[in-house]
């Protein structure tokens, strides 16, 4: 029953790319001037860092307590808040690079605008470049917030945990990232020009839009979540060794809705998260397009 309900978020959120590719076919083209990678880079960031400042990093420590079966302690949720914050500027400053980047340049090489399919396919890509960021900066955020490494500091956890720090990354990759990017980068954007059909071109109509692009993403994503997180707190390799083994073990030990633990908290950030990023986005897009045609 978990699983049919992970495979029909799946398949949701397939369809929401699917809508988004035919309702952008039928649209006037968009005339906003693309940005350059120092702008790409600035957007993405800064976005990235607003969103994990709050609610972000409370959120993340609260599903990672949650996967961890240990309690909730508020004065505890921004220990390795360093690590995250630098994390997610980096790897929404990646993602936003990547995309950027990726669709000018398919766009130069193939002379035409680029189909959707070929826009989600960079988007992907671009949620997988992001993780190469995501994992270790994740992997530090876990170390520092176990009370046997209280008072460590971000620099200690970096070296301590050297190459491990990478464990977990095909399930973060290609199970959460990658689906991410999708999510924010594209279909977010999709789902406010419906809402705007209903509440008009404003603020809400982008968090309408974006939020229940948020909350399917983030039930897709989450066994993704909780495999990451399972691999890097057992560092030693002991229990979890790849993403398969781990998928499996975690359904026959704990049974499969343990792939969801934290779904909750996850839930109310990924969806919040989504809309939000794109509110950042376009707000600091517009102020650097002002800027540069002042």
């Amino acid at each position: 029953m978990i699983m049919d309900g992970y495979f029909k978020c799946l398949i949701t959120l397939c369809m929401l790319s699917v809508v988004h590719m035919h309702c952008s076919e039928n649209s006037p083209p968009n005339t906003k001037q693309p940005l350059s990678l120092a702008q790409s880079i600035s957007v993405g960031g800064l976005a990235g860092a607003a969103e994990v400042t709050f609610p972000g990093q409370i959120l993340t420590y609260a599903m990672a307590q949650k996967i961890r079966e240990k309690p909730f302690i508020l004065s505890h949720s921004y220990r390795g808040f360093q690590a995250n914050a630098l994390g997610d500027m980096s790897i929404t400053a990646a993602q936003k690079v990547i995309y950027t980047g990726g669709v000018q340049w398919g766009q130069k090489l193939k002379g035409a605008k680029l189909s959707e399919w070929e826009n989600t396919g960079i988007s992907f890509a671009a949620g997988v470049g992001g993780a190469v960021m995501d994992t270790p900066s994740n992997a530090v955020q876990l170390y520092l917030q176990d009370e046997k490494h209280a008072g460590k500091s971000t620099i200690q956890a970096c070296k301590e945990l050297g190459r491990k720090s990478f464990r977990g990354f095909t399930a973060n990759a290609f199970l959460k990232e990658g689906p991410f990017a999708v999510a924010w980068l594209m279909l977010a954007q999709k789902g406010e020009l419906v809402a705007q059909e209903y509440v008009g071109k404003n603020l809400g109509a982008t968090i309408l839009g974006g939020l229940p692009v948020g909350i399917v993403t983030a039930v897709a994503t989450q066994p993704g979540a909780v495999i990451r997180n399972k691999m890097q707190n057992d560092s030693s390799k002991i229990t979890y060794k790849t993403t398969l083994q781990t998928a499996v073990k975690i359904c026959k030990d704990e049974g499969s809705k343990a792939l969801f633990k934290g779904l909750p908290e996850r839930g109310v950030r990924v969806g919040i998260a989504v809309p939000l990023l794109a509110i950042y986005a376009n707000l600091l897009e517009k102020y650097i397009c002002k800027e540069t045609t002042a």
